[in-house]
């Protein structure tokens, strides 16, 4: 069972943008967030055990296959204000099915995960809204693998994917944007909650 995601984000960096004279602005941008996750309540939980909160994170492959991770509320260090946090994660979805020949060495995994948020900011002109949809994978990362410990490790997993600013609900005032992200899950308490997360994201984002 896979342990994810976030609760906070340090830094938002925004660049130079590239804009018409009077055409929306387009500005490079990059995040870098750490926290913690836990198991969603079961009030946001559906039948497979993804989550229920958004269409984008309420689907999987198989029957009993998911499980959902809920990210307390947190300040995205000056770009806003982080809520609505939800990640499920699809056991059912692995590209590396063949295990090790004789069982001599770690079992892989790799699995697909999806995950939503919400990001808002108050200025003195109103507060703007954004849903931030995230797509990727988290795979198992293996350390000290020797002849009398052919399984290793399983020290943490690592993450990638990609980020798009969602249509639904509409962003307030309008925005677009997309990019990539990396990141790991430090597994320190063998499927418990609080698990530490990081993440980078880098993209685009257009005003």
């Amino acid at each position: 069972m896979y342990k994810i995601f976030i609760a906070s984000c340090a830094a938002l960096l925004i660049g130079g943008g590239i804009a018409s004279a009077n055409g929306p602005l387009t500005k490079p941008v990059t995040a870098v967030i750490h926290g913690t996750a836990n198991p969603a309540p079961n009030g946001d939980v559906d039948t497979d055990g993804q989550c229920n909160v958004a269409a984008w994170v309420d689907h999987c492959s198989a029957a009993s296959a998911c499980q959902c991770f809920a990210v307390s509320p947190a300040t995205a260090g000056g770009a806003g204000t982080i809520s609505n946090f939800f990640i499920t994660v699809d056991s059912g979805i692995n590209p590396a099915t063949e295990p090790p020949p004789n069982g001599d060495g770690p079992n892989p995994k790799c699995n697909l995960f999806t995950g939503v948020f919400t990001l808002s900011k108050t200025k003195s002109s109103g507060t703007s809204t954004t849903t931030v949809n995230l797509i990727g994978t988290t795979c198992k990362h293996v350390v000290g693998i020797s002849v009398n410990q052919p399984q290793g490790t399983d020290k943490n997993d690592i993450l990638s994917g990609g980020w798009g600013v969602s249509d639904s609900p509409t962003p307030s005032p309008d925005v677009s944007g997309w990019g990539t992200f990396t990141g790991q899950v430090v597994n320190n308490n063998n499927g418990g909650g609080n698990v530490p997360v990081s993440l980078r994201l880098a993209g685009m984002v257009t005003k």
